[in-house]
């Protein structure tokens, strides 16, 4: 019924639940399901607006009008209705949140669908679509370096550079394996293409490239490298046993170098803790990478045991002109 009423439609309101999903995990289907009508009947029957209300999903909802004319106050009116809402479980208040999407710009369901997105990704309960959003640019954006991602894995140019490390005397005494994708002549850095590379689900892929291309060019040379290795490498279970296979067949696995960022580092700490065992009883060496831009949890770090802890940039920038750099630095050395 609602894609039939729709064609004559001037604006629409999409309404999203915001995290509904917690209700399903943390009580039942049923009561999510319980939630779900008792809300559908209070919107339909609150005295927000005579306009028909549809549901279209799970957790969705929307409204059609016919005329041209200010659907705000409809909007702010359902939020005020959806905030006030809860059912009464053992005597726990179950209640939500929700975002809620306004336009009048054809085609209304897909400008309606880019305003609730835009209202997710930077927590606004309601957003009225625009031009002026930049939203248009943004998926572009993000459909363009997801398709550059994707031709870089289909022409194997996913590259590591490698940046030597030297000692005061000049003397190189490690390798560092960093992530780029080639383009003709130019490089992409993972500033520009990581995040939306963990989005589509095409990390993995890029991990594994990595760890593979790395391993080769270092195979034969007898100094250390090491290469980059995220939390959500250590959770994903085929990352985790392809790099452990590759260290398995590698040659000096002493000479080995796994760099964990300290906010990963700390995060779902056992998980990440018999991953390092694991590199440990093959030889492997473990480094904290950017410690002290997060917590500096020393008591984690104790049982951690890294070989190496490199000290975030910003911090030893700082070393000479500001005391708490100078403290930190000293109680990391010390440690």
């Amino acid at each position: 019924r609602f894609f039939k009423d729709l064609p004559d439609a001037k604006g629409i309101i999409l309404i999203d639940l915001d995290d509904f999903f917690l209700i399903n995990s943390v009580y039942s289907k049923e009561i999510g399901d319980e939630f779900l009508k008792k809300l559908a009947h209070k919107i339909a029957h609150n005295n927000c607006t005579k306009n028909s209300i549809y549901r279209t999903g799970g957790d969705e909802f929307a409204i059609i009008s016919y005329q041209e004319k200010d659907l705000v106050g409809i909007a702010e009116c359902l939020l005020e209705t959806i905030e006030r809402f809860y059912i009464k479980k053992d005597n726990i208040l179950i209640q939500l949140s929700a975002t809620i999407a306004i336009s009048y710009k054809q085609p209304l369901i897909e400008t309606a669908d880019l305003a609730l997105k835009y209202g997710k990704k930077n927590r606004l309960n309601l957003v009225v679509f625009s031009n002026t959003l930049n939203i248009f640019q943004e998926t572009q954006a993000f459909l363009d370096i997801t398709m550059r991602i994707k031709q870089a894995l289909k022409t194997d140019n996913v590259v590591p550079f490698f940046q030597c490390i030297k000692d005061k005397d000049g003397n190189i005494t490690k390798y560092e394996s960093l992530m780029r994708i080639k383009e003709q002549d130019k490089y992409l850095v993972p500033a520009i293409f990581l995040d939306i590379a963990k989005k589509t689900k095409l990390y993995p892929q890029l991990t594994m490239h990595m760890v593979t291309k790395t391993f080769k060019f270092m195979r034969y040379k007898n100094i250390p490298f090491s290469i980059n290795i995220s939390y959500d490498d250590i959770i994903n279970h085929r990352i985790y046993n392809f790099l452990l296979q590759e260290i398995d067949q590698f040659d000096k696995p002493q000479n080995i170098i796994i760099e964990l960022l300290e906010t990963e580092a700390f995060e779902q700490f056992n998980y990440v803790h018999n991953f390092i065992n694991e590199l440990k009883k093959r030889g492997v060496k473990i480094a904290i990478d950017d410690f002290g831009s997060g917590y500096s949890n020393f008591i984690y770090l104790e049982k951690l045991k890294p070989d190496f802890i490199k000290i975030d940039g910003e911090i030893v920038s700082k070393l000479l002109f500001s005391e708490n750099s100078a403290f930190l630095v000293k109680t990391i050395v010390d440690f």
